[in-house]
């Protein structure tokens, strides 16, 4: 299992919808076990679950908001 480093473009929402606080860039980076990894979309999970429990806390990154990708460590 890889870990990733990612920084996208946030995707955002105001609820009050005031034009004058909207954000052109907001790039976030997030860290972890790259659990998924399509042409579509990264998946990035900040916690592995005993055994064969899986995942949790996954952030779906569609890759058209990538601005960077890399790998920070990967098994050898």
């Amino acid at each position: 299992m890889k870990i990733v480093r990612v920084t996208w473009r946030d995707a955002w929402f105001d609820v009050d919808g005031d034009r004058r606080d909207w954000r052109a860039e907001y790039p976030v980076t997030t860290v972890g076990f790259l659990v998924r990894d399509t042409p579509e979309v990264l998946s990035v999970a900040a916690e592995q679950l005993p055994g064969d429990d899986g995942f949790r806390a996954i952030t779906h990154i569609p890759r058209v908001t990538v601005l960077a990708f890399d790998v920070l460590w990967s098994p050898p």
